[in-house]
C-alpha cells in the first residue's frame, strides 16, 4: 500500500507569517493537529497544535504576555520530515513513530500535495484488519494493550487544574470519573477551547466534558478498537469493564501495535 491511497489531499497550509491566533482558528475550523508552514510558497517546516499551545499557554493574545513568539515562523525549528506519494505506507508509518512526530506533509515536485496523518494510518491498518480474518494479533483483545495506569478528574474539577495536568502529565484525554465510573472525557482541545472563550478558571471539567463518551469494553478486538478512534476521529477512549474504568487506549498505543503486525520484509 502506497502513501498516495491513505493520504489527506489538500491539506490546511499556513504562511509562515500567520500569527499564532491565525494558527489556532485554522486547527479548530479544520479539526486538525498539524499544519505545514509555507515560505515564499515552499514547505518549511510543520507545527503541531502542541507547539501552539506551548507558545500560547493555550491562551488567545489578548490574555497572553506580549513577549514570546508571534507569528508560526517563530515555531518552526527544523526542516520537515516529508513522504513522497509513491512511498511505502508501512515504512512511512516506521518514520513516524521512531521520529515521535504525528504526520508527514506529502510532496511531489517540490509541492505539498497531500499530508498523511495518525489517522491516514489507522485507516490502513483497519483495511488490512479487514482483509486478515485469520490473523490473531490483528484481533487481539483491547486488555493486551490498554494503559490500566489512567490519568483521570472529577466532575468538579477545574478547569484550570486539568489544564495544568495535561500540559504536566502530555496527555491528550482525561476521563472524568466519579466512584470509578467514567461519566464523560475531556480533550486538551476541549479545554483550550473553554480557555479561550474566557471561561472563569474555577468552572468545572463536568460543564465542558464530552458526556456519554465512547468506551470499549477490555475483550473487544483491537481492530474493532481502531474502527471505533476512526470513525469520531478521537485519539483515546476508556475501556470499561461492567461499568468501572480498568484502563485507556490511545491512537499511539494501536500505531505502534500496527507497525509491529503490518510490516513485513516485502513492503520494506
Amino acid at each position: 500500500m502506497e502513501v498516495r491511497e491513505v493520504m489527506s489531499a489538500r491539506p490546511v497550509l499556513v504562511d509562515a507569517s500567520a500569527s499564532l491566533d491565525e494558527a489556532m482558528r485554522l486547527m479548530d475550523d479544520h479539526d486538525v493537529r498539524h499544519l505545514p508552514v509555507l515560505r515564499d510558497g515552499s514547505l518549511v517546516g510543520v507545527v503541531s497544535d502542541r507547539d501552539v499551545m506551548s507558545a500560547t499557554g493555550w491562551l488567545p493574545a489578548n490574555l497572553r504576555e506580549p513577549s514570546g513568539p508571534s507569528t508560526v515562523g517563530d515555531l518552526v525549528r527544523k526542516k520537515a520530515v516529508t513522504a513522497t506519494p509513491d512511498d511505502s505506507i508501512v515504512m512511512t508509518a516506521v518514520d513516524m513513530v521512531s521520529r515521535e512526530i504525528g504526520c508527514l506533509p506529502v510532496l511531489e515536485d517540490g509541492a505539498v500535495v497531500g499530508i498523511v496523518t495518525e489517522m491516514d494510518m489507522l485507516s490502513a491498518y483497519i483495511d488490512v484488519s479487514e482483509q486478515d480474518n485469520e490473523s490473531l494479533a490483528l484481533h487481539a483483545p483491547v486488555s493486551e494493550l490498554m494503559s490500566a495506569n489512567v490519568l483521570t478528574v472529577a466532575p468538579n474539577t477545574s478547569l484550570w487544574a486539568a489544564m495544568d495536568l495535561a500540559k504536566e502529565r502530555h496527555v491528550r484525554h482525561l476521563p472524568v470519573v466519579e466512584d470509578g465510573r467514567v461519566v464523560g472525557i475531556v480533550s486538551d482541545r476541549d479545554l483550550r477551547r473553554a480557555a479561550a472563550r474566557h471561561s472563569e478558571p474555577g468552572v468545572p471539567v463536568n460543564e465542558l466534558m464530552s458526556h456519554d463518551p465512547l468506551t470499549l469494553d477490555p475483550e473487544e478486538p483491537l481492530s474493532r478498537a481502531a474502527a471505533c478512534m476512526y470513525e469520531a476521529r478521537i485519539g483515546g477512549l476508556p475501556v470499561v469493564d461492567d461499568g468501572r474504568l480498568v484502563g485507556i487506549l490511545t491512537l499511539t498505543d494501536l500505531l505502534d501495535y500496527c507497525i509491529a503486525n503490518l510490516r513485513h520484509p516485502d513492503k520494506r
